[in-house]
């Protein structure tokens, strides 16, 4: 049997939507980066529902600390 990969080791998933430019233009001017934010939005959804942990949220972002982490969920008020 094969080893698997550990969550580290996988390769990341890049995840796509469309919308009108115009939409997407509008949206952008107010937010800036829609990746961003759309990810953002997804994980903290995904913690507040208790689908991803404190540390994968962390992982998911980027952040260096956990206190990035717990800032960042606090502010979307998934803390």
């Amino acid at each position: 049997m094969p080893d698997c990969p550990s969550k580290s080791q996988r390769p990341a998933m890049d995840v796509a939507f469309t919308m009108p430019d115009g939409v997407a233009e509008r949206l952008e001017q107010r937010w800036g980066d829609l990746s961003k934010r759309a990810l953002e939005s997804i994980v903290a959804d995904a913690y507040r529902e208790e689908v991803l942990t404190l540390g994968e949220v962390r992982e998911a972002l980027g952040h260096s600390t956990r206190l990035e982490t717990e800032q960042f969920l606090k502010d979307r008020g998934a803390f």
